[in-house]
């Protein structure tokens, strides 16, 4: 039995159970990904190779995954200030400097990658930016249905 045959009592067995992504059922013809149409989580723990061209050689090579790191300078006085409020206001101020590096200074937008790298869930992220703006150590900039503005404020005042 060719591997046609088994995608296609799949599709059969997906449509009839409704099942299957919105733009297969409306007639389009399959595209090779969908030959196994659900994933299980075990799938999503596989490592993926990043490649690029070697142009000498005309052979894709393996890309190392660059290690993740702060850009400093980053003020003691700044970190004090946020490790001595409560909650994961810290968490939250080593993602904003961490973006901020990125950034090369200036506004950053907090993501949910930043996030999750430090462990910080949004409820305690609107908590934590919150009292981070409370005691000074950040501005920031709201707007009705995007993400936050914010910016680190480096210059020391009232220590």
């Amino acid at each position: 039995m060719g591997q046609s045959n088994v995608f296609d009592r799949t599709v059969n067995t997906c449509l009839t159970q409704g099942a299957l992504p919105q733009h297969l059922r409306l007639g389009a013809t399959p595209v090779h990904s969908y030959t196994y149409i659900y994933m299980s989580s075990s799938d999503l723990r596989i490592p993926v190779k990043r490649l690029r061209p070697n142009l000498e050689s005309g052979q894709m090579e393996e890309v190392q995954q660059s290690v993740l790191f702060l850009k400093g300078p980053i003020p003691l006085w700044w970190l004090t200030r946020a490790a001595a409020l409560p909650g994961k206001a810290l968490a939250l101020g080593v993602a904003l400097w961490w973006l901020h590096g990125m950034a090369r200074g200036g506004a950053v937008k907090l993501t949910s990658r930043a996030l999750e790298a430090m462990s910080v869930s949004r409820d305690a992220a609107s908590d934590g930016l919150r009292r981070l703006e409370l005691d000074g150590l950040v501005s920031i900039q709201r707007a009705k249905g995007r993400r936050s503005v914010v910016h680190i404020i480096c210059e020391a005042k009232n220590l």
